[in-house]
């Protein structure tokens, strides 16, 4: 796959961070951005499963709690029919 050259502006102490870093670990500028562009997009998948899932969750417990409400009408339905 082709590479494409980005051109970003930091401000000086974060651009002295990433230098750091990158000359700590042997590593390219490049490098350490790839890298925290990867964990953020992962990091964005996890949190959109997690909304997922909570989304499911409520939905679930919704539906939960109609067939309970309805139960409880069709009980009391039942017994004023029954003369309880």
């Amino acid at each position: 796959m082709a590479a494409k050259i980005l051109s970003i502006s930091l401000p000086q102490d974060l651009n002295d961070e990433v230098v750091a870093i990158a000359n700590e670990e042997r590593r390219t500028i490049s490098e350490i951005f790839r890298e925290v562009i990867r964990q953020y997009a992962a990091n964005r998948a996890v949190a959109d499963v997690r909304k997922a899932i909570k989304r499911t969750k409520k939905n679930i417990e919704r539906k939960i709690l109609k067939k309970s409400l309805i139960r409880e009408e069709n009980e009391t339905s039942c017994q004023s029919v029954r003369g309880y």
